[in-house]
């Protein structure tokens, strides 16, 4: 090794060392006593320090800069194990470090280059180590990272547009037509329908941006009528009722999709694995595959909240149940707590090819890839000699046979600089291990059944809006067998609660969330379900525990019954 190569392993052995230490000094007293959001001081303050401009002279101390970006940390959220907003994980202390070494190598992860970097075959082991933990196989998918779910599920929807014209316009005789090739201006491009229930916005944000369209997005959801239907006998029974409306309307679909197929319509399929709001699972998707493949749509499976989920043995179906997608969604910046921003894309590979290189491939290396013209000639792979190769074991020799034949990250997402997201997943993944994993997962879960058990405890003021989950044979009931993981859903109970303000039908919801974020020590955030406004507790972070002393528990309903007392 090179004295040079000596000194920046020195380096970067005694910072990380020194970084892994300041992280965990200090992981107690932010747990305890970090603010969840500025205060209005805090705010008040750092919007009278924001510079708006460039100074002519820069600062000249490291110090002075330090400092500056400490005081504008004050104005900033902090995703502590209590911060209960959207479904927003916290960053591991492994994943902290391996994303400095992120910054330190600066790598952009987009041309494949064997002979002279590891960075892509990393990134591909990653994704397999990926699919070995969600029970998925890497002889069927492959996937990249994206910058989050919305850009996944973009790249979900190009796919399956790509695939559905493809299959039409081969119907015709053309078997190379391509919508990535041709364009909307082809006379054989077709309309494609979107078949969802209760979807996540970027779903339709995707149909704009990949040229389906919003209007083509359509809801096949199950109605819940509400008003004008006979009341229910209690709460829990209209909870069921309202929760029914999560499920996709079988029969519904079936039609749509009959039609679709009768129009030659191009058919994409898109359920979620963690509804948005109240994080209910789905059972439906066998049902659903069966209609896809009667009908030749596309199945795509949004489970940006709830793949990981399939951790625990209780809930090992959802990993049967998404293999049986062409696409899937996930987040790394949720359930494996790796720092924003990091989007996982699973997609079906050519099963067609028979070739090492081309079984790597898919419809998304056809719709990010150069098609049929040249990639750019800055970014072609040289052929710099490899070192060291006859002493290879074959093990290694197999692995980088492998590698030599992966496709180029650039052909495969939507953009052509990319952060080398997969360090920090990969760090996490070795970090914490299948069991550590699973843990993490468990003690979410069980830290929304805690906090659901205090907010329905008898004489409670509040009330529970998702139903409780209750045991049944039939796994198609919904909100049965616990579909629901680590989101829980509640109001201002309109009997019991002694704030008059929190009982207000048009607003009383968002007056709740104001009273319990302005404590600073939970976040939470307004929603609305079924009609009915609520407060949404989601729980993802790493930290969050019910441990020894409670803290977490502890200082959560201490906050719960602070806003509740009359002042």
């Amino acid at each position: 090794m090179a004295m040079a190569d000596k000194e920046e392993e020195a380096y970067l052995l005694s910072t990380g060392r020194h970084l892994a230490e300041s992280y965990a000094a200090s992981r107690d007293a932010v747990h305890e006593a970090a603010p969840t959001i500025a205060s209005g001081e805090d705010l008040q303050r750092c919007l009278e320090s924001l510079r708006w401009d460039v100074p002519e002279q820069g600062l000249g101390s490291q110090e002075e800069l330090l400092k500056l970006l400490v005081d504008v940390g004050k104005g900033l959220t902090r995703h502590s194990p209590r911060y209960f907003g959207f479904v927003t994980g916290g960053v591991l202390p492994s994943a902290a470090l391996a994303d400095w070494f992120v910054s330190q190598y600066d790598c952009n992860v987009q041309v494949h280059l064997p002979n002279e970097s590891i960075a892509t075959t990393l990134e591909n082991c990653t994704v397999q180590m990926l699919l070995g933990l969600l029970g998925l196989s890497s002889q069927t998918f492959t996937g990249t990272f994206t910058t989050g779910a919305t850009g996944s599920n973009i790249l979900g929807l190009a796919c399956a547009r790509e695939a559905q014209l493809k299959l039409l316009n081969a119907g015709q005789g053309d078997e190379e037509w391509s919508l990535a090739e041709m364009g909307f201006g082809a006379e054989e491009c077709r309309r494609v329908k979107v078949f969802v229930a209760k979807p996540h916005a970027s779903i339709n944000k995707a149909a704009a941006l990949t040229g389906i369209g919003r209007r083509n997005v359509v809801d096949v959801g199950r109605k819940w009528k509400g008003q004008g239907e006979q009341a229910a006998e209690d709460e829990e029974q209209e909870a069921q009722r309202r929760v029914a409306g999560l499920d996709f309307d079988l029969d519904r679909l079936e039609k749509e999709l009959e039609e679709a197929q009768s129009l030659r319509f191009g058919r994409i399929v898109v359920v979620g694995m963690g509804e948005v709001n109240t994080g209910a699972l789905s059972s439906q998707l066998p049902a659903i595959s069966k209609l896809c493949k009667r009908f030749k749509a596309w199945l795509h499976v949004d489970a940006a909240f709830s793949a990981f989920v399939a951790l625990l043995p209780r809930y090992g179906w959802i990993s049967e149940h998404m293999s049986l997608a062409d696409s899937i969604t996930s987040d790394g910046h949720k359930a494996l707590n790796v720092p924003y921003d990091c989007g996982i894309f699973f997609v079906r590979k050519d099963e067609s090819q028979s070739d090492s290189r081309a079984k790597q491939l898919s419809v998304l290396d056809m719709v990010c890839g150069p098609g049929k013209g040249p990639g750019p000639s800055y970014l072609a792979s040289s052929a710099v000699a490899r070192a060291g190769v006859d002493g290879q074991d074959q093990e290694t020799k197999k692995r980088q046979e492998l590698a030599d034949t992966l496709p180029s990250p650039l052909f495969r997402n939507l953009e052509n600089s990319r952060r080398f997201r997969a360090l920090p997943v990969y760090a996490v993944l070795l970090d914490q291990g299948m069991q550590g994993m699973r843990a993490m997962v468990q003690r979410n879960v069980d830290f929304r059944r805690k906090i659901e058990e205090y907010l329905r405890r008898p004489g409670s003021p509040y009330q529970v809006l998702t139903p409780r989950c209750r045991a049944s044979e039939d796994t198609a009931e919904p909100w049965t067998n616990d579909w629901n993981t680590t989101v829980v859903l509640f109001r201002a109970h309109p009997k019991l609660c002694p704030v008059g303000a929190y009982k207000e039908p048009n607003g009383g919801h968002l007056a709740l969330t104001d009273a319990i974020k302005r404590a600073r020590k939970a976040y939470v955030s307004p929603t609305v379900f079924e009609g009915i406004g609520g407060v949404r507790i989601a729980v993802s972070h790493w930290a969050t525990a019910l441990d020894d002393d409670g803290r977490d528990f502890r200082i959560t309903t201490e906050v719960l019954d602070e806003v509740m007392k009359v002042k």
